[in-house]
């Protein structure tokens, strides 16, 4: 397996949504994840790449404009959306690291091994129908909610 050709020979496939909800209080302004059956399924094979790839490998994924149902999920009050067109999607040689970085359109998510691991079981429990969860980081307001896909 030669990875920097699978990693270039790697293309987005599906909608994948990436936002924050602005001016909500602190647990409800992270980031907010979702994706369709065809954007899970790339993501999960990005990441199975990026497992075995040199560190500091990474892929640019175009992201979609979430649902309104989407941007409603979040019930209290708040001053609008952040919302991604861009994610940067790249693996790191410390195995803990988890950094979430941007804001207004492009966003870096660079995850360690072991972060790697917990977004693909993330993806996983997608996959069987789970959704309004968080992972992440000890600090809450890094971690990242999934949740289901929602039609407009």
């Amino acid at each position: 397996m030669n990875t920097r050709q699978d990693i270039h020979a790697w293309k987005p496939n599906g909608r994948i949504c990436l936002w924050r909800f602005m001016g909500a209080r602190p647990a409800d302004s992270r980031w907010q994840f979702s994706a369709d059956r065809e954007g899970r399924e790339s993501l999960i094979a990005l990441l199975e790449i990026l497992a075995v790839a040199p560190p500091g490998s990474s892929r640019t994924i175009p992201t979609t404009h979430p649902s309104g149902r989407m941007l409603g999920v979040l019930r209290t009050p708040h001053d609008g959306h952040d919302i991604t067109h861009r994610l940067r999607l790249g693996n790191d040689e410390d195995p803990d690291r988890w950094s979430l970085q941007g804001e207004a359109g492009d966003v870096t998510w660079r995850l360690g091994a072991r972060q790697q691991l917990s977004v693909l079981k993330a993806l996983h429990a997608m996959r069987k129908g789970e959704g309004d969860f968080s992972i992440g980081p000890d600090d809450r307001r890094e971690c990242v909610m999934f949740w289901w896909w929602l039609d407009t």
